[in-house]
């Protein structure tokens, strides 16, 4: 009789999940569940949810052959056919640590430490069917408790890692699974993180955790090292995920009170110097993104050359390409006007220290690098960049290693591929890029955002969009959300780029109501361009 069981259900039978148990918390339906039980063709986002679901419980990775479930077809993205209302799996799961790249933990260790963690989320996993609904006035209250168990789980992990500084990717590895999983939970209960003040005060002070040895000057005793380097793995992780939403003065409050000494430690030759540089390099790309959103364009310059630097000295080439990436967009992106000769050689120096490997940052780079040929005039050199982007942007960017700090996913591929048309349109208003760039930019709308700044920046190339093909409703609705969303996250730079396009209106629409209205009540003056163009 076991044999005939399906595995699926076996899997559900062993976790005590019911059939609808199965399907709250995989955010589908007891419907769903039952036909893929019975080895119906399933969708692979479906398949995906399930998976990443039943792996989380086992705290490995599970495949769908081990579930015995039945794709429907091949998962492959393709931005021409992808529907507008599609959705790329929202929950990552990075499983089997001890596999992980450079600096992993020795085998026993590994074990010894992923256990640990093992233990601490089961004892606190709360499924959809046992989990209590906060239907009270304590419901913030609540939330605050769950997320205080959360955050010691986090010091505990972290305090595991004392001692043994090389295995700070494992702590940012399972600081990540962590926050996912409090993400998760947020939104079966249709609570969006980001919006969720508890949450938003438990990474806050993850983030604070190399804040509290600093009392002790300089560090010299390499004990307090070798505590302060997993402090700042987690830190940095939480930073990353404070970054998605409204964390950028959080993020910038702490990050200066510990980085200069991480810095000192990523310069100086010691057993610790590459594990530090790994941890600087990071925070020197968080320090650039916050200093192009303050509108300081050369201190993001800078900041990015020292993550250069920082990668180098790590000899991680994922870094490295990521660091040189970010100092690429600098040029290319940030700077008025734009800088892309510059870009172009450093875009190739990013691809070149991924030497082959298949990574997220190569199509996250080609995404740049064809923006940079556009405001080049090279076109036929920006269309063969957007194909290769897309040829290699993976299915599941979330399971990518670089996906944290590579800050890109399936809705920034179609915005980019919207940018880089939009360029194009600047120099070849008789092609029919206009149509291209709306096209792909309504996809980018239509997809989960992988942060919020990239959300409004979306909008904002949208109205540009609207703006080249004569849509003034469209126009003038996307400049009003994407400054109400700019003034949200804190970004002068957004705001920045909604007045940009706000001050190319074309000469006829100034009159209409929607534009005075954007005067009157948004931007306090109206369009100084005079030429339609």
């Amino acid at each position: 009789m076991s044999e005939s069981i399906h595995p699926l259900k076996k899997v559900r039978m062993e976790l005590n999940l019911s059939r609808e148990d199965l399907a709250v918390a995989t955010l589908l339906s007891s419907s769903t569940i039952k036909r893929a039980e019975n080895n119906d063709p399933l969708n692979d986002d479906v398949i995906s949810q399930i998976c990443e679901y039943i792996s989380k419980q086992y705290h490995r990775k599970v495949s769908l052959e081990e579930l015995g479930l039945n794709m429907r077809r091949k998962n492959r993205v393709h931005l021409d056919n992808a529907s507008t209302t599609s959705e790329v799996p929202r929950f990552a799961t990075t499983n089997n640590i001890s596999s992980q790249q450079d600096g992993q933990l020795a085998t026993s260790e590994s074990v010894a430490l992923q256990n640990v963690y093992t233990l601490e989320a089961s004892n606190d996993l709360m499924l959809p069917s046992t989990m209590i609904k906060l239907k009270t006035s304590n419901e913030v209250k609540d939330w605050s408790i769950w997320f205080s168990v959360k955050v010691a789980q986090i010091l505990k992990v972290v305090g595991l890692g004392n001692g043994q500084t090389i295995h700070c990717d494992d702590i940012q590895t399972i600081v990540d699974q962590e926050i996912k999983m409090m993400d998760e939970t947020l939104r079966q209960y249709q609570i969006d993180p980001e919006q969720n003040i508890p949450r938003r005060q438990a990474l806050a002070t993850i983030a604070a955790l190399p804040t509290t040895l600093l009392a002790i000057s300089g560090l010299a005793n390499n004990s307090i090292v070798e505590e302060f380097l997993p402090q700042c793995a987690a830190s940095i992780t939480s930073c990353w995920y404070l970054m998605k939403g409204k964390g950028f003065a959080a993020v910038g409050e702490i990050l200066p009170q510990f980085v200069p000494l991480l810095g000192t430690l990523a310069l100086r030759p010691s057993k610790y110097q590459q594990t530090a540089a790994r941890l600087a390099t990071q925070t020197s790309i968080i320090q650039g993104i916050l200093a192009q959103h303050r509108l300081d364009f050369t201190k993001r310059e800078a900041h990015c050359s020292d993550a250069v630097r920082y990668a180098h000295i790590s000899q991680d080439n994922k870094l490295q390409a990521v660091s040189l990436m970010y100092l690429g967009y600098t040029y290319s992106h940030c700077y008025y006007p734009r800088q892309p000769q510059k870009a172009i050689p450093v875009f190739h120096q990013a691809l070149n220290a991924l030497n082959n490997e298949t990574s997220l940052l190569r199509s996250d780079i080609l995404m740049g690098l064809g923006e940079a040929y556009a405001q080049c005039k090279e076109e036929q050199e920006a269309l063969r960049c957007i194909g290769l982007a897309q040829e290699h942007f993976p299915a599941y960017p979330e399971h990518d290693p670089s996906f944290i700090y590579a800050d890109c996913g399936l809705n920034t591929l179609y915005q980019w591929q919207g940018k880089t048309y939009l360029q194009l349109v600047e120099h070849f208003p008789n092609a029919d890029y206009q149509q291209r760039a709306a096209k792909s930019l309504m996809q980018s709308v239509g997809i989960n955002s992988i942060s919020e700044r990239s959300a409004n920046e979306t909008i904002i190339y949208r109205a540009d969009a609207s703006r080249v093909l004569g849509e003034l409703e469209i126009y003038a609705a996307s400049l009003k959300q994407s400054v109400e969303m700019a003034i949200d996250i804190g970004s002068r730079r957004r705001y920045s780029d909604a007045f940009l396009v706000y001050q190319r209106t074309p000469q006829e629409w100034i009159a209409e109501p929607q534009i005075q209205a954007l005067a009157k009540n948004i931007f306090k003056q109206l369009p100084a361009r005079k030429d339609a163009s």
